[in-house]
């Protein structure tokens, strides 16, 4: 496929980054007023005590998006507050929450203010993340230099009450072995005391450096200090705490114990967006459950992020489809009736906001770039958008569909079926459905009753259109037979056919030896049944001008097939032929033009096989009283018809083809039937002198029920009287070798002889006496 892609359509495989906006220009679900309110409220706040405002909302719904408008807006403004934006979630493993908190939050106290001021500012702030930072790394380091120590006091305990009590008693070579052990342990126990000692006095230079710098200040009165310097300046920071719902439950509760930690500092303001359920429930596992209350001691003011305005993100959904899928908005009536209901009840439901609109098309733009071709793309655009949806949305749903690929397809639940096996298959579509979310079973209801309107049989109450297989072949559709499984494959497989190929032959319509071969290549490569269908489905585009070069095309592909289906099954190969050739001898108003049409085709290609199909259900529709159909031929013009293929008949019987055709005995029946002269008669009669002919025929006649032969004699009535063409076999087959062969001849003899009035004939088939009259 993806060699048939221009460049063009490769610029289509987009995908969303996902970003929020950074501007109100950017601002598509209106909530520049509602950031504008939360920044106004912000830049008017002059209490001594910080502020720390949560904007509540669930995943995707622009949380960080409205901090972005509200930093914008703060920053237009020309109040005096700077922001920094803290985002716990993208700091590396090596680093701390605390340590990069007051790092950065640092960075941006004190501007805008006087020099002594804001180094004041700013070594208080350091004084005050470095006790925090000290007392977290003497409570993690401790334990770890502390652990050789331990082993070896454990380790040690256990020796000694292991040693023998006369151990310095015994010969030196007992004692030896001992000592040594204990002089391995000494070594270890001095390697982790110098261990120990290593971190002790890192820890004690540390704490020594800081207690230098802090003048022996404790954390509360550097806090106090900071405080006081905090209130002499004027100019205010805004910290924006986001992602706190990406982080992991530990995580997310060092977070919010820091900004309860600096909540009394004045003229810092904390803005936190976050989903709140996520958050209380992390705050549960350290509060005894009361995550929910000890957020509320925390957070002063609590927004929730307004609601998008639905027509937003359809506008939204929209206006991406358009530009991804253009396809979906330029169907045929009837599908543009069936999307508009499944893109209103089935598909734009599942929207919520922008963010998952965004995901939806990066997937389709990726799935689709797998089907586009030079001419189009390879499915039908509803069902692939509608499958996207189940597969990004309902995974549990779109996984099992291709388990039950029979049952969606041909729709097992019909009118025709009994109660228990349509009770059956009722069970299986809602075991199906249950594994979509409670609230959306609905909407994969309907999703799957558009997508397989055979499915809708058991389940009434969905609306639902009705489809043809020719219309899905048509259109497409995933409920079709031969489109099914590229939806899956993701691909077209080797044994549907391609929308270029069927291009390819539409477009070879006009030329018969183009035709023929497109049509050979079908077949050698097992594609001939799917090419026909597609082309059968799309007879509208066989013009007039087309109508010969197929019809030839068709008569010549009818010598090439094994006849492994009767001819009136649809979906047979003879079947399609036969339908093909209707509908390019109806491109011709005039019965007159029809027949020499029909004649001259017969004729340049002395194929007798679908004209004689042609010819005998164009006979039997005329028997039919309800058939509503027009006659293809005026009523002699049936009769000339069949003169005409007479004449290719005994052609081919003169030249030898008829004996190794494929239909040979269905056409000599047509024959018979149809000629009234000694021909078909001298034709059977040459046909069962010759050794593989006699064979042939005994085996067409002939069938086997266990070890018994039985034969259809009427297959001869009135032409060749049995009597003869037991001869004619007898002499045929003499000295055959072929066990087979002989059980045949010998049933056959048993056969003719227990004919009423018929010749009687020995076993040995060498003395015949007349007993009655010949046939």
């Amino acid at each position: 496929m993806g060699e048939c892609m221009t460049d063009a359509d490769k610029s289509e495989l987009r995908f969303s980054a996902d970003r929020p906006i950074e501007s109100p220009a950017q601002d598509e679900l209106e909530r520049e007023k509602f950031a504008g309110g939360v920044a106004r409220a912000i830049s008017e706040w002059r209490e001594d005590e910080s502020l720390v405002l949560a904007l509540y909302g669930p995943w995707g719904s622009g949380k960080t998006s409205v901090a972005n408008l509200v930093k914008a807006h703060l920053e237009s403004s020309g109040e005096s507050i700077r922001t920094t934006v803290f985002q716990p979630w993208q700091l590396s493993s090596a680093e701390t929450l605390s340590d990069v908190f007051y790092r950065q939050v640092g960075a941006e106290l004190g501007r805008s203010e006087s020099k002594t001021t804001e180094r004041r500012i700013k070594t208080l702030w350091r004084l005050l993340g470095n006790s925090t930072g000290h007392i977290r790394a003497l409570s993690e380091r401790l334990p770890k230099a502390m652990a050789p120590a331990v082993l070896f006091s454990g380790v040690l305990g256990i020796l000694v009450l292991r040693l023998p009590p006369t151990l310095f008693v015994l010969p030196a070579a007992e004692i030896v072995a001992p000592l040594l052990l204990v002089v391995f342990f000494l070594c270890a126990l001095f390697g982790g005391a110098l261990s120990l000692l290593e971190t002790s006095f890192r820890l004690l230079e540390e704490y020594y450096t800081w207690k230098e710098g802090s003048d022996d200040q404790s954390p509360a009165d550097i806090k106090k200090k900071l405080r006081s310097a905090l209130s002499e300046g004027t100019g205010r920071v805004l910290v924006i705490i986001d992602d706190l719902d990406r982080l992991s439950e530990p995580e997310t509760q060092r977070v919010i114990q820091l900004v309860k930690a600096n909540a009394d500092l004045p003229r810092l303001i904390y803005l936190l967006p976050f989903e709140r359920e996520y958050v209380e429930k992390s705050l549960d596992a350290c509060t005894s459950g009361r995550g929910s209350e000890y957020l509320k001691k925390i957070v002063q003011v609590g927004l929730d992020i307004p609601t998008p305005p639905r027509h937003r993100v359809v506008e939204f959904w929209e206006s991406q489809m358009r530009e991804v899928l253009p396809e979906l908005f330029h169907q045929s009536s009837k599908e543009a009736e069936r999307g508009s209901i499944l893109i209103y009840k089935a598909i734009l439901p599942y929207f919520e906001n922008l963010r998952d609109v965004k995901r939806f098309v990066s997937g389709l733009s990726f799935h689709l770039g797998l089907f586009r071709a030079e001419v189009g793309i390879e499915v039908n655009p509803l069902d692939l958008t509608v499958l996207e949806v189940l597969r990004g949305f309902e995974p549990g749903v779109y996984r099992s569909l291709p388990r039950l690929r029979q049952l969606l397809i041909t729709g097992r639940t019909s009118l025709f079926q009994s109660e228990q096996g349509k009770s059956r298959d009722k069970s299986i579509i809602e075991d199906l459905l249950n594994t979509s979310r409670v609230a959306t079973k609905p909407l994969a209801g309907q999703a799957l009753k558009g997508l397989f309107p055979a499915v809708a049989l058991g389940f009434p109450g969905y609306s639902t259109d009705s489809v043809t297989e020719e219309e899905a072949i048509r259109e497409q559709r995933v409920c079709s037979e031969n489109h099914f499984d590229r939806y899956f494959h993701l691909s077209v497989p080797d044994s549907e056919m391609s929308k270029v190929e069927l291009e390819a032959l539409v477009s070879a319509l006009e030329n018969h030896e183009s035709l023929r071969e497109e049509l050979l290549d079908l077949h050698v490569r097992g594609l001939l049944g799917p090419g026909l269908e597609g082309l059968y489905a799309h007879r509208s585009r066989i013009l007039k001008d087309h109508a010969a070069p197929l019809l030839k095309a068709m008569f010549e592909l009818g010598e090439r097939i094994p006849k492994n289906l009767d001819f009136l099954e649809s979906r047979s190969v003879e079947g399609i032929c036969w339908d093909l050739a209707n509908v390019c001898l109806r491109r011709f108003e005039d019965k007159a033009q029809r027949l020499e049409v029909f004649k001259a085709s017969v004729q340049a290609t002395g194929a007798p096989y679908i004209p004689v199909v042609v010819l005998e259900l164009e006979a039997g529709q005329r028997s039919f009283p309800w058939s509503h159909q027009e006659p293809l031929f005026a009523q002699d013009g049936l009769s000339s018809a069949k003169t005409s293929w007479v004449k290719v008949i005994q052609g081919l019987a003169d030249s030898g083809i008829l004996d190794s055709h494929a239909q040979r005995f269905y056409l000599f029946a047509k024959w018979r039937e149809w000629d009234n002269s000694s021909a078909p008669r001298e034709w059977m009669v040459g046909f069962a002198r010759k050794p593989a002919g006699a064979k042939d025929l005994l085996t067409h006649m002939g069938r086997q029920i266990g070890d018994t032969w039985t034969f259809d004699l009427e297959f001869m009535t009135g032409l060749v009287p049995p009597n003869e063409l037991l001869a004619e076999i007898e002499q045929a087959v003499a000295g055959s070798q072929d066990e087979e062969t002989r059980d045949m001849l010998a049933a056959f003899r048993q056969s003719v002889k227990r004919l009423p009035g018929e010749q009687a004939v020995n076993d040995g088939g060498e003395d015949r006496t007349e007993r009655g009259p010949t046939w």
